[in-house]
């Protein structure tokens, strides 16, 4: 079992030696901005902002006809980015890779930043 607290990885039971594993994750999209103009959204999908954008925009420009237009388009292009994604459709929230074991009663941790265990 393990837990995330701050920085690092917490196990328990403690691993009894080295283990090399997959950690699958999912990470928050960096924000446009002038000093970071695209971000990998934009580059594989950039429908999703377009048609995000004109979803917003319908009833600001008093064009409510559109926004079904628009949110389907955008809810389309949500599911192609959702598809894209090489994580299993399983709904498992949680994955261990078989084989590994532990020593029961121990306790470490792993410090993501560094990739040390304490």
């Amino acid at each position: 079992m393990f837990t995330i607290i701050g920085s690092q990885f917490q196990f328990l039971p403690s691993p009894d030696q080295s283990y090399a594993g997959n950690l699958f994750y999912w990470q928050k999209p960096t924000p446009l901005s002038n000093a970071n103009p695209s971000n990998w959204i934009l580059a594989n999908h950039p429908d999703v902002y377009l048609y995000g954008a004109l979803t917003a925009s319908a009833p600001y420009l008093m064009d409510d006809a559109r926004v079904p237009v628009w949110g389907g388009l955008f809810t389309a292009a949500m599911e192609d980015v959702l598809k894209s994604d090489p994580l299993p459709n399983d709904r498992a929230w949680l994955r261990m890779e078989s084989g590994l074991s532990f020593r029961p009663h121990s306790t470490t941790t792993f410090n993501i930043n560094s990739g040390e265990f304490t």
